[in-house]
């Protein structure tokens, strides 16, 4: 994989430099050749005059050579025959070679200027194209692993198109796991929330009058909180959180929470317990910090009366308070050891008695508002006369 990318990361810069070094030694073959020519003639049109000493002694130097060099008047010249008159005399041709290619020099210092400035720049363009096609998909994917580390949660990527290979390998392999990560997340919250039944089945299941109970508080608690229009994921919350309510009462003996009579005051300070036992069960597991406070804080009242911390009003969070109404009206209206439910009249004549005492009265006013069909068929209730003479409004535990 790594060889595969040099390859292309070196094609992709080493093309450019190809092309650009081809057509510049093309064009300087070119321009040698017209600057030669111009800086002969330049030099022959500018020629200088020689003393006949220094010409002589110049031309001594030659010996017998017809071509030679020359060094006169402190510059290198070139001599080279042009004609002959028979064996004395002979025309010979004389060219300053400094002036002659003094302006080749400078525009070649000036060419291989531009061109340095002109592979430089290409150089950075290049770079940049090659950095940005390899590092921008990278960056991606090291931005949805820091989201992922910060929610908990692996998202997919946009596939991006990309001319290298194993870049958009990169990309589908990130999606195929993070499609395997939810796949498992998804398998350990159907198993999370078959614990929870499990836990609120094994509650209910040690008394016979609150078989069902727990079930029925969570899917009151969630009909109350669509009536409030609370996102879906609160109503999630709060659903889970009513199923966990009374949790806590694993810690309370059979005893007490069976006794068939009204229970002392010793025996009601035990089952006041049970919120604050159900969060010292709960806080020790992970994934249940969100469920803490509807756990812990649904027998708060909202005048302060309530338990264990007697918070007041909107101190109590809405799940806590939400489950509270809920929680009240299951219990009125079912049998319990005690006593027969209540009806469905004398229950909600109670919560508004206690709205703004026990309860949220922005809340019971939205429970009053459910379909009566909603409220009876999550309720256990018996409605009866009997029950509605022998039935006491007695606190809810």
């Amino acid at each position: 994989m790594k060889s595969h990318l040099r390859t292309r990361a070196f094609v992709l810069c080493f093309l450019p430099f190809a092309i650009l070094l081809t057509t510049s030694f093309w064009m300087m073959q070119r321009f040698v050749q017209t600057t030669v020519r111009e800086g002969l003639l330049t030099s022959l049109r500018d020629s200088q005059t020689v003393s006949r000493h220094d010409l002589q002694a110049a031309l001594a130097a030659c010996g017998t050579h017809p071509e030679c060099d020359l060094h006169l008047t402190r510059a290198d010249s070139i001599s080279s025959p042009v004609e002959s008159y028979g064996s004395r005399f002979q025309l010979q041709s004389l060219g300053n070679v400094d002036q002659a290619t003094r302006p080749i020099q400078e525009k070649l210092h000036t060419l291989f200027l531009e061109l340095a400035f002109a592979s430089v720049l290409i150089a950075l363009l290049c770079s940049f194209g090659s950095s940005a096609s390899i590092v921008n998909p990278i960056a991606t994917v090291v931005s949805h692993l820091r989201n992922a580390v910060r929610t908990g949660k692996l998202g997919e990527i946009d596939p991006q198109p990309s001319p290298i290979v194993e870049i958009q390998e990169l990309a589908q392999i990130y999606n195929q796991a993070a499609i395997s990560v939810h796949a498992a997340g998804e398998r350990l919250s159907s198993a999370y929330l078959q614990f929870v039944g499990s836990l609120a089945n094994a509650l209910d299941a040690r008394d016979q009058y609150t078989a069902g109970h727990s079930r029925r508080v969570s899917e009151l608690s969630c009909a109350l909180a669509v009536a409030l229009r609370l996102p879906a994921e609160d109503v999630e919350r709060i659903r889970i959180g009513a199923l966990l309510h009374d949790i806590g009462k694993i810690g309370v003996s059979d005893s007490v929470l069976q006794k068939p009579g009204r229970l002392t005051d010793e025996e009601f300070d035990q089952v006041k317990q049970h919120p604050v036992i159900g969060r010292r069960i709960l806080e020790g597991v992970h994934g249940f910090a969100e469920y803490l406070p509807a756990v812990e804080l649904h027998h708060e009242n909202w005048n302060g009366t309530g338990y264990p911390h007697g918070q007041r009003e909107t101190e109590t969070p809405i799940d806590a308070r939400i489950i509270h109404v809920a929680d009240a009206y299951d219990a009125m209206t079912t049998d319990r050891s005690y006593r027969r439910g209540m009806t469905h009249e004398k229950a909600l004549s109670i919560l508004v008695e206690n709205a703004g005492v026990q309860f949220d009265p922005d809340f019971v006013a939205a429970f009053l508002m459910l379909p009566r069909e909603i409220l009876t068929g999550l309720s256990a209730a018996v409605e009866t006369p009997d029950n509605a003479e022998r039935a006491e409004p007695a606190s809810v535990i």
